[in-house]
């Protein structure tokens, strides 16, 4: 900076507090008063309150100079308050190329702790119907019965053809009859699931249309009664199981009825425990 061709002089500041200061600063302004000795002068001016009432309104004051309460901006010039907008904004949000623009930037988006933690602190307490117990709103019979409604009216005739022309174009098939010609023809690759095949062996052979006929025919023969404790599902009210008394490694022997036999979940797992040395087997052959 360029220094002007001036000397520094000691000045009296001219509040009249009788105090000295350089009558120039560093930049070589002149100088009057002693730092905060002006405002005994000349005193501040009064803050005047701007704040005044939110214009949505709500009542709310707003901050200074400001109209709306912030986010109440929108509660006057959202578009969706209208009842035309909002039902053409629902319309163009059920086009196929809202759905894929949604789709796509909705991929791979990272949802924050904060986020999870809002929804959490959301739904904490809510009824669902994946809830089990009491709190399942399906077994509401209102509810259920609002649902069973629901699905009726949207069963609509141009929503039935486009599902059967649906099925027509992957399967062949135009009806929705669970025979042995539709499931086999949405068997393994066929089906829209289909993953390649990692199930395993076991998941695989539980699946099969064989077995739950077959599991269908040892219910019926045992009378839904465990084998062991000689107790009926109703009285139990308890899940039952199928063993295998030769174990489910011999592929020849799992769809033999004679191999198979019902048993209550508690009993079956004294089966496979080491508490068991062969008592109950015996008592099957017999």
């Amino acid at each position: 900076m360029r220094k002007l061709n001036r000397q520094q002089e000691i000045i009296k500041c001219e509040c009249g507090c009788g105090g000295e200061l350089e009558k120039y600063d560093f930049q070589w302004r002149i100088r009057k008063f002693i730092s905060g000795h002006n405002s005994k002068i000349s005193p501040p001016r009064p803050r005047v309150n701007f704040k005044q009432i939110c214009n949505c309104g709500c009542g709310e004051e707003t901050n200074y100079g400001m109209k709306y309460v912030h986010g109440h901006y929108f509660r006057m010039n959202n578009p969706m308050n209208d009842p035309v907008c909002r039902l053409k904004h629902l319309e163009k949000m059920k086009t196929a190329e809202e759905r894929e623009k949604r789709s796509v930037a909705n991929k791979g988006r990272i949802v924050s702790n904060i986020t999870r933690e809002k929804l959490r602190n959301l739904l904490t307490g809510r009824d669902a119907y994946w809830m089990k117990g009491e709190k399942n709103v399906m077994n509401n019979p209102e509810i259920r019965e609002r649902c069973r409604l629901r699905a009726i009216e949207s069963r609509t005739p141009e929503v039935v053809a486009k599902i059967k022309s649906t099925m027509i174009e992957r399967y062949g098939v135009d009806n929705y009859s669970k025979s042995d010609k539709f499931k086999n023809l949405i068997r393994l690759e066929n089906h829209p699931n289909w993953k390649g095949g990692i199930s395993g062996e076991r998941a695989l052979y539980y699946s099969r249309v064989e077995w739950k006929e077959i599991a269908k025919s040892v219910w019926k023969r045992d009378s839904g009664t465990c084998q062991r404790c000689h107790m009926h599902q109703s009285e139990k009210e308890k899940v039952f199981n199928i063993h295998h008394i030769i174990g489910f490694e011999v592929s020849e022997m799992r769809g033999t009825l004679t191999n198979l036999v019902l048993l209550c979940r508690e009993c079956h797992s004294f089966v496979h425990s080491k508490k068991n040395n062969g008592e109950y087997r015996s008592i099957i052959q017999t």
